[in-house]
C-alpha cells in the first residue's frame, strides 16, 4: 500500500508547494497531509473537522480545505491513510 497516491501528493506533503495548485489550497493541505499520515485512529483524523464521505466512492474519505477542495484517503486499521491524494471533489 502507498501513503501518498500521485507525485502530485508527494509535492505537497513534503514541500506544501505545487506548481498546478493555488497556494492557499497546497499551505493548508500540506499540514493536514501531515496530521492525516501520523494519525492511529479514523478518530485522531476527526479532530481536524468533518470527515466526508461519498456515495459513489465507497471506501473513500475526504478532509475539507476549501470549497471543493479535499484531501482524501482510505483508511485500514493498523495501518492508517493510504492512497492520500488532493483533489477537487
Amino acid at each position: 500500500m502507498r501513503r501518498l497516491a500521485d507525485y502530485e501528493a508527494e509535492e505537497v506533503f513534503s514541500t506544501g508547494f505545487s506548481s498546478r495548485i493555488p497556494k492557499s489550497i497546497t499551505r493548508k493541505a500540506h499540514t493536514r497531509m501531515r496530521l492525516l499520515v501520523a494519525a492511529s485512529t479514523l478518530q485522531d483524523v476527526a479532530v481536524m473537522g468533518r470527515i466526508a464521505r461519498w456515495s459513489k466512492r465507497p471506501g473513500r474519505y475526504g478532509i475539507p480545505i476549501a470549497g471543493k477542495w479535499f484531501v482524501t484517503f482510505s483508511w485500514e486499521d493498523g495501518f492508517g491513510a493510504f492512497e492520500v491524494r488532493l483533489e477537487r471533489c
